[in-house]
């Protein structure tokens, strides 16, 4: 994260355009940061306030104010969620996520796309001579995380009463699972599913989100197919996980026992029995939690409805949020 004083050497050590059109439109004295054909991407300083901001496009992603007498500091970001905002933000020195609290402590900062209608900032950070953040007078915007109400609760556990019948059936081909897993990195890699997932899962899905409620009903012969043929990428995905993270002695990578590259052709014979051992490891108890969280999942009833504030300056942020 730059300080005013830094983003005003940068101000003054880039040049301004001279004769360019495109630049002419654009107030608050630009300066290029990449080229003067960049247009997109400018530095500016306002007449008015001594303020230096970085715009790329429309947006002003950082606006460092000069610092106050007592030698506090404030400033502004805007984010726009895309990969292009995210590599400016890098190349310039803008990535505020972590911060230091005056009280020592170490707080993040979510990036969230801001209101512009209103030119809502993502994020006002105040910050003391020493560069540490004063919680009290910054903010940005709130995210959220669902939580279970009663109702979802309740909802989850007469589903899950509703399922026993198939749950039993699935757990007699629990052994024939086992044995037509198919084993593969994507499937067991952290996030590998969000982008890959067994044909299986991904039929049970399709076809979950396209059935009427009739035929959602358990005693629905289709239901009953569709959810037996999960349960064969279900075991897909457990057993893939299992193995993408064992580590076998005196390695160091995960995912190594699907690794063939300069192996010899014993060492993947012996990886491969390897494979299947973890999978046979597999309890009934194991694979009937995680049939059930995915069909939970699918159904859209693992996550509450409940929308929650997660609060200002938190220690942590959650994997799933929402703005």
């Amino acid at each position: 994260m730059r300080t005013y004083e830094e983003a005003l050497q940068h101000y003054e050590n880039s040049k301004a355009p001279k004769r360019s059109q495109k630049w002419k439109k654009y107030s608050d004295n630009p300066r290029y940061l990449n080229g003067v054909s960049n247009w997109h991407k400018g530095i500016h300083k306002e007449d008015a306030t001594g303020a230096i901001y970085y715009r790329l496009y429309n947006t002003n992603v950082a606006k460092f104010f000069p610092p106050l007498p007592d030698g506090t500091r404030k400033v502004e970001m805007r984010y726009y969620s895309s990969q292009l905002t995210n590599i400016f933000m890098y190349d310039y020195g803008l990535n505020y996520y972590h911060q230091i609290t005056t009280e020592g402590k170490q707080v993040c900062v979510p990036y969230v796309q801001g209101g512009y209608q209103d030119n809502e900032p993502s994020a006002t950070l105040w910050f003391d001579s020493f560069g540490k953040l004063i919680v009290d007078k910054s903010k940005h915007l709130d995210i959220y995380t669902y939580r279970s109400s009663n109702e979802d609760k309740q909802k989850r556990k007469d589903f899950k009463t509703k399922l026993d019948t198939l749950l039993t059936l699935a757990m007699f081909r629990l052994d024939e699972y086992k044995d037509h897993a198919t084993f593969k990195d994507d499937y067991g890699a952290p996030f590998g599913t969000q982008h890959k997932e067994p044909v299986f899962i991904e039929d049970y899905r399709r076809w979950v989100h396209s059935a009427t409620d009739s035929e959602l009903e358990v005693d629905n012969p289709h239901f009953v197919q569709y959810f037996l043929d999960l349960g064969q990428g279900v075991m897909d995905v457990l057993a893939s996980h299992r193995i993408y993270n064992y580590v076998p002695e005196g390695d160091r990578w995960s995912g190594s026992l699907f690794h063939t590259w300069g192996k010899k052709p014993e060492e993947i014979d012996a990886n491969n029995l390897k494979m299947r051992e973890i999978c046979n490891e597999i309890t009934a108890d194991e694979f009937k939690k995680s049939l059930v969280n995915r069909v939970l999942e699918i159904s859209g009833m693992k996550t509450g409805t409940v929308k929650t504030p997660w609060g200002q300056f938190k220690d942590s942020i959650p994997r799933k949020w929402y703005s």
